[in-house]
């Protein structure tokens, strides 16, 4: 049986047990996924850096003291407390499940302080501030057992857990909206729903940047399918293939951008990275996805940045 196949089947499984993520958060451990490693924290705060540049140049009359929204806070909040550092006045910070604990918090801001006492910060993330830097180096050796959203509450650094189809921030309010790699797992409903409610937190100049990841996640775990397996299988199939813990909703770059344009958003520049054409002669499309643009099945990863209309 393809590896693929065995992963699916104990997601499936762990899917039935009262503490889903708790067993994923071994069998992610297991495979070393959720530890952080120097790479993936200079490769996050190098993505923060090129969203702050592309709000730079896009909203030249954005304040310095901007506020920005994400979904996809993940295991390590990196990207708001970059963001932070950088000046953010106000962070909102979306995730369906409370990914970040305090370890990893002081994990996160040790390293700040790391690569700033060395010298590295400079380079990377140009505008941070020494001050708020402070603020890192204290929850770094923060002892009194608070958990993550009380430590970050103070520094303006909302940490939410909940659909963000509804939130609590002020419509009109925000500056940056932004994800990475994370609205491949939402299904297409609330998809829907969450780029609505990004339009009406949006401010009239806002800058909206998307991360979109369309490999089959299967494909980093089991090296003998390709990253568009997924895409062989009709619904059917894959409502019993798919992750049960982390499923997949299959969108492409197009669906996106129907979904930019019904919610009130202008796409203003793309950046693709693709598959080599020869790789879809390994895979037999299911119909639904032949009517799709052969640059459409081919995409592995898109940026999309738009500004509301």
């Amino acid at each position: 049986m393809p590896h693929w196949l065995i992963k699916s089947a104990l997601h499936r499984a762990a899917s039935w047990l009262p503490q889903r993520q708790a067993l994923n958060r071994i069998f992610q451990k297991w495979s070393h996924s959720v530890e952080l490693q120097t790479e993936e924290f200079v490769r996050k705060i190098n993505e923060t850096r090129r969203q702050l540049d592309i709000l730079h140049q896009n909203a030249p009359t954005a304040p310095a003291a901007f506020t920005a929204l994400e979904v996809g806070t993940g295991w390590n909040p990196i990207t708001p407390l970059a963001l932070y550092l950088c000046g953010a006045a106000a962070i909102w910070s979306y995730d369906i499940e409370p990914l970040v604990n305090r370890t990893r918090l002081i994990r996160v801001s040790r390293l700040f302080a790391e690569f700033a006492d060395a010298g590295r910060l400079d380079a990377l993330l140009p505008d941070w501030q020494p001050e708020r830097l402070e603020v890192l180096r204290k929850i770094a050796s923060d002892t009194s057992e608070l958990p993550p959203k009380e430590l970050l509450e103070p520094l303006e650094i909302h940490l939410r857990v909940q659909n963000a189809e509804h939130t609590e921030v002020k419509e009109g309010s925000i500056d940056l909206i932004t994800t990475s790699a994370v609205l491949m797992y939402v299904p297409k409903l609330s998809l829907e729903g969450i780029y609505r409610e990004f339009r009406r937190t949006a401010k009239p100049g806002a800058v909206m940047i998307h991360r979109l990841n369309f490999r089959d996640i299967y494909a980093y775990f089991d090296r003998n399918i390709t990253p568009l397996n997924m895409l062989r299988f009709s619904p059917a199939a894959w409502r019993w293939l798919d992750s049960a813990v982390v499923p997949q909703n299959r969108l492409r770059v197009s669906d996106h951008r129907a979904m930019h344009q019904a919610a009130g958003f202008r796409i203003i520049a793309e950046e693709h990275e693709s598959a080599p054409a020869e790789m879809l002669s390994r895979v037999r499309l299911a119909k639904e996805f032949r009517g799709y643009a052969k640059e459409d099945i081919l995409a592995l990863e898109s940026w999309l940045i738009s500004l509301p209309v």
